[in-house]
């Protein structure tokens, strides 16, 4: 039975730090040019001012998943919070029902912080934009990136 909640980032980070690279190998693009190298003190001191939320998927108290967003007031719309989802892991073999109650779960952590729009980062090689859709997410917007070679 796999439990999902709020943590702290301390709380949190000593899991994460176990799945981060297979999620890595899963989903980063320009592996080769760009190494995994999370600024963990950035984080502590998102969560410390109130601007990260990370919700972690448990299985006998064993971290399973996660769903991390940082919060921010929209530039355009200065009274909408806005929760955007920095990353979103589960281990493959967890995925399913375990996946859907980590967004569902997410959201009711979010609204339950003012949170009025979330946003998710879907990559084409890995798109699971069809379960959001599913939950009455819409598409917004197409993120192109390019990496620049010194």
């Amino acid at each position: 039975m796999s439990t999902i909640q709020r943590e702290t980032f301390e709380e949190a980070a000593p899991g994460v730090e176990s799945l981060i690279e297979a999620h890595w190998r899963e989903v980063a693009l320009y592996q080769d040019a760009i190494p995994l190298e999370p600024d963990w003190d950035r984080y502590a001191k998102a969560d410390a001012a109130g601007k990260l939320v990370v919700i972690t998927a448990r299985d006998a108290g064993v971290l399973i998943g996660y769903s991390v967003f940082l919060l921010h007031e929209h530039l355009h719309y200065s009274s909408c919070l806005v929760a955007s989802n920095d990353v979103i892991y589960l281990r493959p073999e967890k995925r399913g029902i375990v996946g859907a109650k980590l967004i569902k779960r997410s959201e009711e952590i979010l609204r339950g912080l003012g949170v009025r729009r979330v946003t998710w980062h879907i990559k084409p090689k890995n798109d699971w934009s069809s379960i959001l859709a599913r939950m009455e997410y819409d598409q917004e917007e197409i993120i192109m990136g390019k990496l620049l070679e010194n």
